[in-house]
């Protein structure tokens, strides 16, 4: 089998788990195409269970009523501005700086403070005119100006505005260079369905989502709850029970660890279903978090350009040790050659997923790996220099250029060591021209905040 493709089967269960989750009146909101749908839906949650809690953080919980009063004030803040960059450490500020955004119509972009002040700066740069949501005192900082006499395709900017519909876009880290912007196309509804019908969640779900709300994992988990009527935790500690628990295999393993190191006076963290993404997970660390949290743990494989693609569970793990799983409904994996020709079962080569049909999906080519005879996928690492720790993509070729960029440096070089908490780190020896003296913790802390603590060597030798 040279590729193999996702059965519709679970997406039907997933359109089931939404439909009986929406309020009352849902199909009027699902009707309206002017950008209201998020706080719509936020309005009806707050009318039928105002007190619920919507968003639990270590800034404190926020119920339906309080985040649907703040989305609206945010959304009306935002007025007329066309596109708005969400980059913030808060992820409060994010969540609702995402469905204000979304309200009002506008093109929005979200990128992860941890990129770094570079990617952060080259993506703001890159869009003049834009509004920023960011840590400053004020949720929205609007553009020095706006010019409303702009034309856009010979039409006037008031038409332009009556007309427009939202946009999510998702910005790539830029470790290789200018941030991509990703677009959260409704396109992916298949895989959303097929996920959803794979976990089972119950109506209003409590959800621990541990990766960050301004990555695609951690954003598309926190809209999904909220749809459902969920509520949406980022501090495991302040709860006892969930449905699901998310995260990224470090963090994941990480609260596991801690789990079996109880605080007095805290409570265990139970979950029926634990979901790990956005980095590899073995057999073995994937038995362990069933272990510790009595949970169904499932392990989703997926890319920013094309969200989630895979997923597998204990028994598709027992079946095909090591596997992703099987695609989702609407994805379609084969292994290719480097000319672009499918390959054997079992045969590595560079994993080409194409989202959608073939003439106007998206595809990636991002990874090596195979497909086995029974149609799992089998990831065996990335094909394109680009490396994953905890859950961040790292661009060796980025960290080695940006060193030998520093004056009175004649070479670099750089080793990758095994680590047990990120599954590697590099390791950076400097040769420095005579009588050149650096700091090497000075430079790491310059490299954390230009291109992200992900791309931080784990230790900067002097020679």
């Amino acid at each position: 089998m040279a590729g193999t493709r996702g059965s519709w089967v679970p997406a039907l269960g997933g359109v089931w788990t939404l439909i009986k989750a929406l309020p009352r009146g849902w199909w009027g909101v699902a009707r309206n195409l002017d950008g209201q749908t998020p706080l719509s839906l936020l309005r009806l949650r707050a009318d039928e269970h105002g007190e619920r809690a919507a968003l639990i953080d270590a800034e404190g919980t926020w119920t339906y009523a309080e985040l649907a009063a703040a989305v609206a004030e945010a959304a009306q803040d935002l007025g007329r501005v066309r596109t708005v960059i969400i980059a913030s450490s808060s992820r409060s500020r994010v969540l609702v700086g995402m469905l204000a955004a979304i309200t009002a119509g506008c093109r929005t972009i979200v990128m992860s403070r941890r990129a770094g002040s570079h990617a952060v700066d080259t993506l703001i740069a890159s869009q003049p005119g834009a509004a920023a949501i960011g840590d400053g005192p004020e949720l929205v900082e609007a553009p020095p100006h706006q010019d409303q006499d702009r034309r856009e395709g010979g039409r006037s900017a008031t038409a332009y505005e009556a007309l427009r519909i939202p946009t999510l876009i998702f910005a790539t880290s830029g470790t290789t260079g200018t941030p991509k912007l990703i677009d959260a196309d409704p396109g992916g509804g298949p895989q959303l369905f097929s996920l959803l019908g794979r976990l089972s969640l119950p109506r209003s779900p409590v959800v621990c989502c541990l990766a960050p709300l301004d990555h695609g994992h951690g954003g598309a988990v926190a809209l999904v709850t909220l749809a459902l009527g969920g509520t949406v935790v980022t501090d495991p500690s302040q709860v006892a029970q969930v449905d699901l628990l998310t995260g990224v295999p470090v963090q994941l393993l990480e609260l596991a660890r801690a789990q079996r190191r109880p605080i007095p006076g805290r409570p265990r963290l139970r979950a029926k279903v634990v979901l790990s993404g956005s980095d590899r997970l073995t057999d073995a660390e994937a038995d362990e978090l069933a272990d510790v949290f009595t949970a169904h743990v499932f392990n989703a494989y997926g890319a920013t350009e094309v969200a989630t693609v895979c997923l597998s569970d204990a028994q598709d793990r027992r079946r095909a040790p090591g596997t992703v799983g099987r695609p989702l409904a609407g994805v379609r994996i084969e292994a290719v050659d480097d000319e672009g020709r499918p390959v054997g079962s079992g045969v590595t080569g560079r994993l080409r997923i194409t989202v959608g049909s073939q003439r106007e999906g998206r595809t990636f080519e991002g990874d090596a790996g195979f497909v086995d005879a029974h149609g799992y996928v089998h990831v065996v690492g990335r094909a394109d220099g680009v490396r994953v720790s905890g859950g961040e993509n790292t661009s060796p070729a980025a960290v080695e250029a940006w060193l030998t960029a520093l004056p009175g440096v004649r070479e670099v070089r750089l080793v990758e060591v095994p680590d047990v908490r990120f599954g590697h780190r590099l390791i950076a020896k400097l040769y420095l021209d005579p009588g050149v003296h650096l700091d090497g913790q000075a430079l790491r802390e310059r490299l954390a905040e230009e291109l992200g603590p992900a791309n931080v060597p784990a230790r900067i030798d002097l020679y």
